[in-house]
């Protein structure tokens, strides 16, 4: 077993004329130039068992003052959990433990990329935070140990380990201690690598000048029974790592394979993570009046002078992703009240992710639909832009777009919805164009740890998150372009992660109803009115019959193509009706009432007796009904009054003089619900 030897204390190791020396700027690692497409990749649980090193990260422990190269190794103090503090990468983080003793070594370490030659490294980067587990305040953090064959024969163990401790190259910003996450790119020119552990100036290079100076040395694995050659390390260190807390997350790999005994190319940024937090899902829907953090700006990328914006939330095109509508830009060049309609941007912005760790943007995908006018081709689909502070000093300063024209040139069709998932995909640095410009969110994270997505401070308007449309050229001009279901899913703090969608839709006007205002008796109705949106708009009538507590859905149609509705139903009782559009925006409610109909009919069956008789429409069943005479001058006389039975209806049979006419009306008491009934006047002469 290879010991991990005693490194230096933290603080004061390089200074002076040594540091001014060793800091001298050095040339970029030797590999081929191409798009960075690093992948993030979830780490959520670790083995102990070392013949699984080459597919997992394996936990391993052992006592380094031991000096039996074969001494056993011990069980690990180590794991996987939410926090400590906000993880530069989610919401976990891995975590080692030391004891008080000074021999206690915990190793955290893969050997997913063994073989992989010094020359080939690209970028290596992680993050760590430290903390006593009593009173100890001073502690170092991790360490990242890279253990190399430099003989070509990759069969007894590694000649060489180089160290990186955060304290050879920063010992003026490594925290005490205090639990404070910090990021370390070790690749940058500056960074300070020791070989074998060596605390001389002599033993300290940086990772490309060892690898120049060495081109055969590959990653190795250490010994029989270690895990790979690639190590995070707590421990061993003296009074700087005993009793200590060590966290490690988001390391970075990035190498090329341009060796021909080289393995696969590594392109990686792993988030170690603790237990499984949940998910807020949320979905929003974004008009005008309830914008949800999206605002519509335009300005001339020339002079920077704003102009009026040319968007609007609409109809449509065609079946949207989302909803019944989306937002639209117009680019047009031909436009004669506008400035030099080309050098003109329209941007639609969104706050929903501003403050949140690039790293932690997980998914962001949205869809598109390009409707060029006649004559017109070659247009490009609506393009994402993230402003960002690389830096994390407060201040936005660099973009990153993503363009599907690059991702997927061929794939792009005119008058067509089209679905751009961005998070595993090419974004821009700066809009630049050339292979070494282009990166995945995870590999511009993984070189810039400490990005947060954030608005420039100069910026036209508001939030960091940009669709943009215009200052193209012809490959954005004299078309229409929509956009719709924008998604994102992310971690903001330590808790459960963000999935959310933004849904673009018009806003619906209410639609008109007209109904009668009375009418007498069982009446089929007409239900009529105006959707105002042009197009054959769905609508459903809404009923509330009286007595009901609640609006029930009972009819459903398409207004014509002017907006015109119709439905038709029967009403017995008085009645209220809405009608909805698009299932989303109400009627004003409109009253039918319903009185009650009486048909009444006059016989003299025998001499000097007079036969009434009344149906009601609807059936007033045990309602009282009158009958009356109208006399000659005006006044009525009541000839009798009865109660309906169970189909309504109600007679009476009375004695009146023979062969004197007589004219008679009937009224009857209404049902709840009803109004009163009147008869029309009927006259008859006796017999």
């Amino acid at each position: 077993m290879s010991s991990a030897r005693r490194r230096s204390a933290w603080a004061g190791t390089v200074a002076g004329p040594i540091a001014a020396a060793m800091l001298v700027a050095t040339p970029a690692l030797a590999g081929t130039i191409a798009p960075d497409d690093t992948t993030l990749i979830t780490v959520t649980s670790a083995s102990t068992d070392p013949s699984t090193a080459s597919t997992h990260w394996v936990e391993q422990a052992y006592d380094c003052n031991d000096p039996d190269v074969n001494a056993p190794f011990l069980t690990p103090d180590q794991g996987f959990q939410t926090g400590p503090g906000v993880p530069p990468l989610g919401t976990g983080s891995h975590v080692m433990r030391t004891a008080q003793f000074s021999g206690d070594t915990e190793l955290f370490r893969t050997a997913k990329y063994d073989g992989t030659y010094a020359t080939d490294i690209q970028h290596l980067a992680y993050s760590t935070y430290t903390a006593a587990r009593s009173g100890d305040a001073v502690k170092q953090p991790a360490s990242l140990r890279l253990s190399f064959d430099t003989d070509n024969d990759m069969t007894n163990g590694p000649e060489v380990s180089l160290w990186y401790e955060p304290s050879l190259s920063h010992p003026d910003e490594v925290q005490t201690g205090n639990g404070s996450w910090q990021s370390w790119v070790t690749t940058d020119p500056n960074e300070q690598w020791s070989i074998g552990g060596g605390q001389a100036p002599g033993d300290l290079t940086t990772l490309q000048d060892w690898a120049a100076a060495n081109p055969d040395a590959r990653i190795s694995n250490t010994a029989s029974g270690s895990a790979g050659g690639v190590s995070f390390i707590a421990g061993c260190a003296g009074q700087n790592q005993v009793n200590g807390l060590f966290a490690v997350d988001g390391f970075g790999i990035e190498s090329t394979a341009d060796h021909a005994n080289a393995p696969a190319a590594s392109h990686e940024l792993n988030d170690f993570e603790g237990p499984f937090q949940g998910v807020n899902t949320s979905s929003f829907r974004v008009t005008t009046a309830n914008p949800h953090g999206w605002t519509p700006v335009a300005y001339n990328t020339t002079t920077f002078d704003t102009t009026t914006p040319r968007q609007s939330d609409v109809f449509g095109p065609g079946n949207p992703p989302a909803g019944i509508g989306s937002h639209k830009f117009r680019a047009d060049s031909t436009t004669d009240n506008q400035p030099p309609d080309q050098d003109v941007l329209e941007l639609y912005r969104s706050t929903s992710l501003d403050g949140v760790k690039l790293g932690d943007v997980r998914n962001l995908d949205y869809w598109t639909y390009d409707q060029p006018d006649q004559g017109v081709t070659g247009q490009q689909p609506p393009y994402l832009r993230l402003s960002v502070d690389s830096d994390g000093d407060g201040e936005g300063d660099a973009s990153l777009f993503y363009e599907p024209s690059i991702n997927h040139p061929s794939a792009i069709a005119d008058n067509t919805w089209q679905h751009w998932m961005t998070g595993d995909e090419l974004w821009s640095i700066g809009g630049g164009e050339s292979p070494s410009d282009l990166t995945t969110l995870a590999g511009y994270a993984s070189h810039h740890p400490k990005a947060v997505v954030r608005n420039a401070s100069d910026a036209i308007g508001s939030g960091a998150l940009v669709i943009a449309v215009g200052a193209s050229g012809a490959n954005q001009d004299q078309a229409n372009f929509y956009v719709d279901n924008v998604h994102e899913r992310f971690f903001n703090g330590v808790g459960p992660e963000t999935d959310q969608t933004f849904d673009f839709e018009p806003i619906v006007p209410a639609p008109s109803i007209n109904v009668p205002s009375v009418v007498t008796g069982r009446t089929n109705i007409a239900i009529t009115g105006n959707t105002h949106t042009n197009t054959a708009a769905p609508v459903a009538l809404f009923e509330k019959t009286f007595g009901q507590s609640s609006y029930a859905k009972v009819a459903e149609t398409n207004a014509a193509p002017d907006g015109t509705y119709a439905f038709h139903r029967t009403v017995t009782k008085e009645s209220s009706f809405i009608v909805r559009s698009y299932n989303r925006t109400n009627s004003v409610a409109k009253t039918v009432k319903v009185r009650v109909a009486l048909d009444l009919a006059l016989t003299s069956p025998q001499k000097g007796k007079l036969f009434m008789s009344v149906r009601t429409s609807p059936h007033a069943v045990g309602e009282t009904v009158k009958f009356y005479r109208l006399n000659a001058n005006g006044t009525h006389t009541l000839l009798a009054t009865r109660t309906t039975g169970s189909h309504g209806g109600a007679h009476a049979t009375i004695s009146y003089p023979s062969g004197h006419r007589v004219t008679v009306y009937a009224t009857v008491t209404p049902p709840a619900g009803n109004l009163k009934g009147h008869s029309a006047y009927k006259s008859i002469r006796v017999s």
